[in-house]
């Protein structure tokens, strides 16, 4: 499945594709979110949860859907950010959301990396 957008990925991460192509600059951030330690990894996502549950509580109790801007992610994740980086960060909790939770990029980081180029990645389930 060919991904250019955090949306189509945290789908395809929810439908458990077996193999993703991810094309354009979300080929980078998510190498950041995949190369991140495992100790980094708990922090990160710990902070992401939290402004994934803050999200989807506010969509779900009546709100408009909350664009997710970078002024959001700065106060919601600071941790996420010191980890992954402001752009790395903001996919990820899209993803999150696009994807149902955080248990996305849990799935992601299973995920093997079979192929990788300049704005290019190629993913295969393991």
């Amino acid at each position: 499945m060919k991904i250019t957008n955090n949306k189509e990925l945290g789908k395809a991460l929810k439908n458990k594709e077996e193999s993703i192509l991810i094309e354009g600059d979300l080929a980078n951030k998510v190498i950041r979110i995949k190369a991140t330690g495992k100790l980094a990894w708990g922090i990160t996502i710990a902070a992401i949860s939290t402004s994934v549950a803050a999200i989807l509580l506010k969509t779900s109790s009546g709100g408009l859907a909350t664009p997710i801007t970078s002024a959001a992610i700065f106060t919601s994740a600071p941790a996420a950010i010191a980890v992954l980086g402001p752009a790395a960060a903001k996919s990820a909790i899209v993803i999150a959301i696009s994807g149902g939770g955080v248990g996305v990029l849990h799935a992601l980081r299973k995920y093997e990396v079979i192929e990788q180029g300049a704005k290019l990645l190629k993913l295969k389930k393991k």
